[in-house]
């Protein structure tokens, strides 16, 4: 069975601000999809309703998981980067070895993220340590 790998893509758009003027705006989403010209269409169509829509990058990143909550109460427009290292027996060499991973959290604030971390590594069958917490430039997550 094929996972899907996450993209990060950078798009420039046009859009009406709060004053009600046309602004270009670019940012960055995580669109999960097998294959990188899935991720455009997925961006693209995503986007459809905004005028003079470029994509501007396509690059694949390592991202262990994506942590995000769906509240259609509650909008959480902020994303955070967690950099965390797990341990793995490398076979190769008959020694445990220390690597990074990259985890991607939705959540309002710093202490959500930090908690829903927290939730999210209790739950892993292996040691997870944390090694920063960022926010990230990340605007948005497409399945």
């Amino acid at each position: 069975m094929t996972t899907k790998l996450h993209y990060e893509v950078k798009v420039r758009y046009e859009r009406i601000d709060d004053l009600g003027k046309a602004k270009k705006v670019t940012e960055v989403y995580i669109v999960s999809a097998y294959m990188s010209h899935e991720a455009e269409i997925a961006m693209l169509s995503e986007l459809s309703s905004y005028r003079d829509v470029e994509i501007l990058s396509i690059k694949q990143v390592k991202i262990e998981q994506v942590v995000a909550s769906y509240d259609r109460d509650k909008h959480r427009d902020k994303w955070y980067r967690a950099r965390c290292a797990v341990l793995e027996y490398d076979n190769a060499r008959d020694r445990t070895r220390k690597v990074t991973i990259s985890v991607i959290i939705n959540a309002d604030d710093f202490d959500e993220a930090a908690s829903d971390l927290q939730m999210w590594r209790g739950m892993m069958t292996r040691d997870i340590e944390l090694l920063s917490l960022s926010l990230s430039s990340i605007k948005g997550w497409l399945i």
